[in-house]
């Protein structure tokens, strides 16, 4: 009482936020979001609470959530666990949402931005394929979304993992999937 309010300061909006973060695979906004889901539909600002909220969310969107084991909001936890049948089944769930072009431009774009600037440049899945990746020491991953030559819309998901995972190679074999699915005709 008796305070003077001298500045308010503003969030960006939400779109800008997950832009940043799919962009550029920006890990601690990863994890601050997984705890502002807890503290606005969970039980507190905590990763756990946050995780219980996205394992509901993905309930709700069909995905087995016995293939599903979340640790963290930015999948650094090395006990995180998804299948690629669960993340294809929520990025194919997600293209019926209202939202979802908001959430397709979040992502980076093959040969154009993000952690896909520099990738699958010079293949029909540059400016086509739009995807997240994902590393650790021991695994790799790419999963999006990619039109192919015939105008087909599909979704896919490559996890790579194990102890003797060579990520560049790993990176190249993701690359050529990408370009493949962009030039086939299904």
């Amino acid at each position: 009482e008796g305070a003077t309010l001298l500045h308010t300061e503003y969030s960006a909006p939400l779109r800008r936020i997950v832009r940043h973060m799919n962009k550029r695979s920006d890990n601690f906004t990863a994890e601050m979001l997984i705890k502002g889901l807890g503290k606005e539909f969970g039980r507190g600002g905590t990763t756990t609470a946050g995780a219980v909220v996205e394992r509901a969310f993905l309930v709700d969107c069909g995905v087995d959530v016995a293939e599903v084991r979340l640790r963290d909001g930015s999948g650094l936890h090395y006990r995180n666990r998804l299948s690629a049948a669960a993340v294809a089944r929520l990025l194919r769930e997600l293209t019926t949402r209202e939202d979802f072009s908001v959430y397709q431009a979040t992502l980076p774009l093959a040969g154009v931005d993000g952690t896909l600037r520099w990738r699958m440049r010079d293949t029909p899945a540059a400016g086509n394929l739009r995807g997240k990746t994902g590393t650790l020491s021991i695994a790799s991953s790419l999963s999006g979304y990619v039109t192919t030559a015939n105008g087909q819309k599909l979704v896919f998901s490559v996890l790579m993992n194990g102890s003797s995972l060579d990520i560049a190679t790993a990176r190249r074999a993701q690359d050529a999937i990408g370009a493949l699915l962009a030039r086939s005709r299904p």
